[in-house]
């Protein structure tokens, strides 16, 4: 009679050694590899959040400029028009400045040629109008406005501003020369304002504002 005889074979001590160390090391490395593709999705997203923010101050800057320089929100100058004491008006090419109706009567044939200084006066046919104020330096005193208690801070730390969350790297007033650029008077022909604001990861923008629009 014919007897099956089965070799009954098991892991030796070594073997079995061996195959929790190459678990336990490949085990660290999957664990090394979806800790740091965790921890680089985390920064993305953070590094999103931050350009995000600064993208959105840069248009809320912008919009508040628009808005300045609005024909709807400072009428320009009209001929033969009659005006009152506190009207607020814009020259037809904007300046950045308005101007401040501040004796009552009726605009002549000809736009006078507006002053710049501050609190200047000009009369226009039996009106007399008064500079009111250089709109880009409204955009400046804004720019540096804490949004929390109204206060102002010039330097470059980043804030929670009236615009949004930032850091003022550079806000002056500038005109291209020769294709270079130089600082400039505030009131000058062709000044432009350059703004420049950073975020927390040093990424920045810049705006140029134009004082006519």
């Amino acid at each position: 009679m014919k007897h099956l005889l089965w070799n009954h074979t098991g892991f030796t001590l070594i073997e079995m050694i061996a195959a929790l160390l190459v678990s336990a090391f490949l085990g660290a490395m999957m664990f090394a590899y979806f800790n740091s593709a965790l921890n680089q999705s985390g920064f993305s997203v953070h590094r999103m959040q931050r350009s995000f923010e600064l993208h959105t101050a840069m248009e809320n800057i912008t919009s508040d400029y628009e808005m300045i320089y609005g024909q709807e929100e400072h009428p320009g100058w009209m001929p033969l028009t009659s005006y009152a004491a506190g009207d607020i008006i814009q020259a037809t090419i904007p300046t950045g400045h308005l101007y401040l109706c501040i004796q009552d009567g009726t605009s002549g044939e000809t736009e006078p040629d507006w002053p710049m200084p501050d609190g200047a006066e000009v009369s226009d046919g039996s009106v007399t109008w008064m500079e009111h104020k250089g709109e880009l330096d409204t955009l400046l005193t804004r720019l540096y406005t804490i949004e929390s208690d109204g206060s102002q801070n010039n330097n470059n730390d980043i804030n929670r501003y009236v615009y949004g969350t930032y850091g003022v790297v550079d806000a002056r007033y500038i005109k291209f020369v020769n294709n270079f650029e130089v600082s400039a008077e505030p009131d000058g022909p062709e000044t432009l304002l350059k703004i420049i604001i950073r975020n927390e990861l040093g990424e920045s923008l810049t705006g140029l504002f134009a004082t006519s629009y």
